[in-house]
């Protein structure tokens, strides 16, 4: 092929001037530096929290008991704490929130459902405590993701069985129950007392001496006590019968013939009624119109409904600020990410100013 003329090359050679002119645009535009900087923006407000954790000194702060933790005007918040607690393990919650996670919590004794004890693991992973101290990261339940989860779930609990032994009713009708549990009563409040009655249960487990109903009657007859000509109630294992006489008096019976494999109860005839018909005085208490004297009450129990509180906290129990390493490399990246971002649309806004190419 022959050689281009000069004056062809000369121009294809040539850099023009309007290309020269125009500006060059950013590699990143304000359209894309604004949605990655909003959702870094979001990402830093979600792992504020967990990010003020982890810088947490290694060392829990002592709460003392539930009780004086709630007590204090301004309980920490987001902090890492030891708490001289007991889980209600009557009505233990297991439910799965929104993010798709399970959960294990209990109500701690003593507090009416305003500390929940959140255990970090299944039942078979969890360490049991020595002290009765538990340890971990106290937070409010409005800031937790299950907040809504569980209170659903103490929405639909049947109400709770909590038990008064006679001596609480000197003063009329106890505010709190044995574990200190408040009784908020209602005339409504189902009520059942159990009554000690003249007849114990004496039950016989398996052994190398009582092997059938034959010889379990011939450990009776041998303490002394009168045998019954069949069991009231048989069990794989297992006979119990019903005698007349009193717990004590009977264990000792038995305790002095060398039976020591033997359960010996009391039988409990329950009144059920609601806290309307439930009169107490020095004496004992009726209950509609079944008079009992204190010495015949085993115990009173109120049926109350399950609350939540709406400043509940919640101790996730293990959750140490060691175990959250991984939030200050990552909280630190998305903050350098958005602030990377930001500095893109600063620039964009003064190469957009007028009079600037």
């Amino acid at each position: 092929m022959p050689p281009l003329p000069a004056t062809i090359r000369a121009v294809k050679d040539d850099i023009d001037p309007e290309l020269v002119r125009l500006r060059r645009g950013g590699k990143v535009g304000p359209v894309l530096a604004a949605s990655v900087l909003g959702l870094s923006a979001y990402l830093v407000w979600i792992l504020r929290a967990d990010f003020s954790y982890a810088n947490a000194a290694d060392a829990p702060e002592d709460m003392g008991s539930a009780a004086a933790l709630l007590a204090r005007p301004s309980p920490p918040v987001n902090a890492f704490v030891s708490v001289a607690a007991a889980p209600d393990l009557r009505a233990p919650a297991r439910l799965w929130a929104r993010e798709g996670k399970g959960h294990r919590l209990a109500p701690a004794l003593g507090t009416g459902g305003r500390l929940w004890i959140h255990h970090d693991k299944d039942a078979p992973g969890t360490a049991p405590s020595d002290d009765g101290r538990l340890t971990g990261r106290l937070r409010r339940l409005a800031d937790v993701p299950f907040e809504a989860a569980l209170r659903q779930y103490v929405a639909a609990l049947p109400p709770l069985p909590r038990t008064v032994f006679s001596e609480a009713f000197a003063g009329g009708i106890p505010s709190v129950d044995v574990a200190g549990e408040p009784l908020a009563l209602t005339p409504e409040t189902r009520v059942a007392v159990d009554e000690n009655t003249d007849v114990v249960q004496v039950t016989f487990v398996q052994t190398d001496s009582v092997t059938d109903d034959a010889s379990a009657r011939g450990a009776l007859a041998a303490a002394g006590l009168p045998a019954p000509s069949a069991p009231g109630e048989t069990a794989l294992g297992a006979w119990t019968y019903e005698i007349p006489g009193e717990v004590a008096a009977v264990r000792d019976k038995l305790h002095a013939a060398r039976i020591f494999g033997a359960a010996v109860d009391p039988k409990l005839a329950r009144h059920e009624g609601t806290r309307a018909d439930l009169v107490v005085a020095a004496n004992g208490l009726t209950l509609r119109g079944k008079s009992l004297p204190w010495s015949r009450v085993q115990r009173v129990t109120f049926f109350v409904p399950a609350t939540l509180p709406a400043d509940a906290w919640i101790l996730l129990q293990g959750e140490t600020p060691g175990s959250l390493w991984y939030v200050r490399p990552l909280f630190i990246a998305v903050a350098a990410l958005g602030a990377l971002m930001l500095w893109a649309l600063v620039r964009q806004f003064l190469r957009a100013r007028p009079g600037k190419l």
